[in-house]
């Protein structure tokens, strides 16, 4: 029941973007559309009816994603800076070619590991000490959306599928560095909340 042999898959984007800069250069807009068909879509299957001692890979049928992302970054002067980037996707199966009672991938299910929507922002402030040496603060925060663990709708390997909970984390920056030097001293701390 392994297949012979699997074929190359084919992911072909097609997107729209822009690029704007806005209030005398200070903000910076850039953007895109997207719609992809992936035709062929791999997977690596684990199914002990089949290989119990290993895993393969199998061409499973078509996917389709689409979606948009978006970035904003502004710069009152030149000590403030502030950047935002958020992207909404979605991708999911359109059809199963594999037709295996052990590995069921339902048309319209999203594909693993891809949330719909994934999100970051920084603000960051750098200032002059004395001569070439400058000081910085930063704090910067990225999320990613809920996102399934498993493309099989009833698990794999005697585990269940799970849509694990979405989180942020966030991360704090203080230092100095040398304007046309290279080095650079910083103190950070990362995922403040935990």
């Amino acid at each position: 029941g392994i297949p012979a042999q699997f074929t190359p898959d084919t992911l072909t984007n097609y997107e729209l973007g822009w690029k704007a800069t806005m209030l005398d250069k200070h903000l910076l807009w850039n953007g895109a559309v997207y719609y992809m068909p992936w035709k062929n879509f791999q997977s690596l299957i684990f199914d002990p009816a089949l290989c119990a001692s290993s895993s393969f890979n199998a061409n499973i049928g078509d996917a389709l994603v689409y979606g948009m992302e978006s970035n904003i970054i502004y710069q009152p002067n030149s000590f403030l800076s502030m950047e935002f980037s958020g992207s909404y996707n979605d991708a999911r199966m359109k059809s199963d070619t594999f037709y295996n009672a052990n590995f069921q991938v339902a048309p319209g299910e999203r594909l693993p590991y891809d949330p719909y929507f994934s999100w970051s922002g920084n603000i960051r402030y750098e200032a002059p000490i004395k001569n070439a040496l400058h000081g910085y603060v930063q704090y910067d925060i990225a999320h990613k959306g809920d996102m399934w663990n498993e493309l099989q709708t009833n698990g794999s390997n005697g585990l269940p599928r799970v849509l694990q909970p979405g989180y942020s984390i966030m991360n704090l920056r203080f230092g100095l560095n040398q304007i046309g030097s290279h080095w650079m001293t910083e103190l950070y701390i990362t995922n403040l909340t935990n």
